[in-house]
């Protein structure tokens, strides 16, 4: 009838997750204008939305204990695109560096070879075990860094993060 009994019913959302995941969909434009004050229709949005688009589960990261200024040393992560649909744009992974207090960036640099667009979601989407048949792909990205004298000595936080060229800002 509407995007509001949609999202409300539990069959009906079923069945539009379901075509999400089949046709790999990013977004589909009718159902965006259901009625946010509604708490049923709301929770039912907020359950479709996690089927749209790509979704990035990270596996596992690897980096040293220790890292010491102009030494190469080499970070990996492992991530599966558990979302519906791929990533189009080839936008860049950055490794950075935070102030373990303030949170702020000491040191940040780009990865050299990771390519978002190649982390697939699965395929085959079978409705009756609400999985697809062919599995995501865990992806291993790595790449050597160095940092230079301008870094102090001191206890960071590692964060990676997917740069939108815009601004080469974190999405």
């Amino acid at each position: 009838e509407n995007p509001n009994v949609t999202l409300k019913d539990p069959s009906h959302r079923k069945w539009l997750i379901n075509y999400i995941r089949k046709l790999h969909c990013t977004a589909l434009g009718w159902v965006a204008s259901f009625d946010v004050y509604n708490p049923s229709v709301l929770a039912g949005a907020d359950e479709v939305q996690k089927a749209f688009g790509y979704r990035y589960l990270l596996h596992e990261v690897t980096y040293p204990n220790e890292i010491n200024i102009n030494q190469p040393f080499t970070v990996s992560f492992k991530v599966e695109n558990t979302g519906s649909a791929p990533f189009y744009y080839k936008w860049p992974v950055e490794l950075r560096l935070l102030d373990a207090n303030t949170h702020q960036v000491k040191w940040k640099q780009v990865f050299n070879d990771v390519d978002i667009r190649n982390w697939m979601p699965g395929d085959n989407w079978n409705d009756g075990l609400q999985k697809y048949q062919t599995a995501a792909e865990i992806i291993n990205n790595l790449d050597t860094f160095q940092i230079d004298s301008t870094v102090a000595k001191g206890k960071y936080i590692l964060a990676l993060s997917i740069l939108d060229p815009a601004g080469m800002v974190p999405a």
